[in-house]
């Protein structure tokens, strides 16, 4: 489930440019955040368009995963013996990056 907003005013010092923005976020599952935004120029040569946009983005992944662990154990004489069942283990896993990029396109 996300957002994206649009914003493009007539021009800005002569050129025509927007500003993008997003955000993303899973319903469910693992907790995985997008956002981000970028600023495009788009100025009008002839009988196509040519786009330059500067691109900014967060990502940001998260999780945790808590369960108990059975193993079978194998003594001196390779008898197996008894399953074991350690207790439950809770581990996380917390990441994060950035993202900065240029974009080109041309529009005929």
């Amino acid at each position: 489930m996300g957002a994206y907003l649009r914003y493009v005013p007539p021009e800005i010092l002569g050129f025509p440019v927007h500003v993008e923005a997003k955000y993303k976020v899973p319903l469910s599952g693992s907790k995985l955040t997008i956002y981000g935004a970028a600023l495009a120029f788009r100025p009008q040569i002839y009988r196509f368009d040519l786009s330059c946009k500067l691109l900014a983005e967060m990502t940001h992944l998260k999780f945790q995963n808590g369960a108990e662990t059975t193993f079978t154990r194998v003594d001196d004489n390779n008898n197996l013996t008894s399953p074991i069942t350690l207790p439950q283990q809770t581990w996380e896993l917390d990441m994060q990056w950035k993202y900065f990029g240029v974009e080109f396109s041309v529009y005929f």
